[in-house]
């Protein structure tokens, strides 16, 4: 079948949002899945008059965005009855909701998940996404049921599997043989769409010797770890009385804390954990709405920033990036007591930084810039500036673009996922079906 290009014309280009660089009117012609050409409509028509044509008048035309840190199979979980115990600490909330949700999930719900979830992530204008899945009742063949629903979708994915302690070894030995044979399976299909990485819940749910085999059996696959780490105060707290070490260099003397490693929240860590998160060469994944909402504080974000620490964005769930950013700035505003304290480019370097570092390392290619011979994930939003952009407005504007929520066109890999609004890959109709057949389910079984 011959591979369809794209002329992209006259849109406002944010060639590279970090940095702030933009075109006021540009075309791009997308061929063989990247950025094969930036110039003129004129120019690039008469060069590829083969091309399909997409109108980005009116549109911001930015690279696509990265969700360090998402939860597909949590998409319906409004779906779940109010728990009958008060929530007064986080555990609560695991061991009331988040636990006894994921151990109802059959094979059907993890499809309606992340068929909602990954609907949710294009509407965002998320074209890659890092998923942290877990579902014990259905273990075996978890992360390829959600490969191919993302591959119908058309995003580009890292899976890992959530292995714990917390359901006894049956299911533990299950979750490390998910794991591996996944990374086995992308390692034996190689290509741009789908990686791996190895996931555990987090220190407190694992045993040590649980995470030195993971970290061990990590490393012989090539891949890194994907966990939480110090999200709330008794986590660090139960750690600390077993150890003498913080969670993060303990992390880094079992292998587990790697320049391929992706450590979630790290909300209570200190200076010398960020330099040992420095050091270690690892990402970190800030998920601002998650923390609020489960009240377990505010990360250091600012001084990680400044300590050169990569951290990234995630949605832990909420699949709005866009939002997560405004957030984050509020979060460290009101740590800090100093208004504006996370700058938009700070912000943006986040998400358009460090993000998309990750993600060029996982998938081994060039993203995160509308220039020639990179890689075609591209997001058209309706947006059209007040005043001319210039270097002193381009980065408020470019996030207040993505936070009108007014995207209209996804391009993952140079194929249209979205298109006016249109998802390409799947019927909305089925979508809403199986979310309502498998919300329905779940509902009954919990009441």
């Amino acid at each position: 079948m011959m591979e369809i290009e794209y002329l992209i014309r006259n849109a406002i280009a944010i060639n590279d949002p970090q940095m702030g660089e933009f075109t006021p009117q540009a075309s791009v012609f997308v061929s063989g899945g990247k950025i094969a050409a930036v110039g003129s409509y004129d120019a690039l028509r008469a060069a590829s008059p083969q091309a399909e044509v997409i109108d980005g008048s009116g549109c911001l035309l930015l690279p696509g965005l990265v969700d360090a840190h998402t939860h597909l199979y949590g998409a319906l979980i409004a779906a779940m009855p109010a728990p009958k115990t008060a929530l007064k600490r986080f555990a609560d909330v695991l061991e009331y909701v988040w636990w006894v949700w994921d151990r109802n999930l059959t094979v059907a719900d993890v499809i309606a998940s992340a068929q909602v979830g990954c609907a949710a992530s294009v509407r965002a204008g998320i074209t890659t996404i890092f998923d942290h899945h877990a579902s014990p009742r259905a273990v075996e063949g978890s992360l390829s049921t959600l490969a191919a629903q993302i591959g119908r979708t058309g995003l580009r994915a890292c899976l890992a599997y959530e292995v714990s302690d917390r359901n006894g070894v049956d299911d533990f030995e299950a979750g490390v043989a998910e794991n591996i044979r996944f990374s086995r399976q992308i390692a034996a299909h190689p290509g741009n769409m789908l990686r791996a990485m190895f996931g555990l819940h987090a220190v407190f749910s694992l045993s040590d010797g649980s995470l030195r085999r993971c970290g061990q059996a990590a490393a012989e696959l090539g891949i890194g770890c994907h966990l939480h780490v110090a999200e709330h105060r008794d986590e660090v707290a139960r750690f600390a009385e077993k150890h003498s070490q913080h969670i993060p260099a303990f992390l880094a003397d079992i292998g587990i804390l790697s320049p391929k490693s992706l450590l979630a929240h790290t909300v209570h860590v200190d200076t010398a954990d960020i330099l040992t998160m420095k050091a270690g060469g690892t990402y970190n994944a800030h998920n601002p709405q998650s923390n609020l909402s489960n009240g377990v504080g505010i990360a250091p974000v600012l001084e990680m920033l400044t300590r050169g620490q990569k951290v990234c964005l995630g949605s832990d769930g909420f699949f709005n990036l866009a939002h997560q950013v405004g957030l984050a700035q509020m979060m460290q505003t009101t740590a800090s007591g100093v208004p504006g304290a996370l700058s938009d480019r700070q912000a943006l370097s986040m998400l358009y930084g460090n993000n998309i570092q990750m993600a060029e390392e996982v998938f081994d290619c060039r993203m995160g810039k509308i220039r020639e011979g990179y890689t075609a994930d591209l997001i058209l939003v309706k947006y059209e500036p007040l005043i001319p952009l210039s270097q002193n407005t381009v980065h408020s504007e470019t996030l207040r673009a993505l936070q009108s929520g007014r995207v209209t066109t996804v391009m993952v890999d140079g194929s249209l996922v979205m298109l006016n609004d249109v998802l390409m890959g799947m019927d909305e109709s089925e979508i809403d079906y199986n979310a309502r057949a498998a919300a329905a389910g779940i509902h009954e079984r919990l009441s």
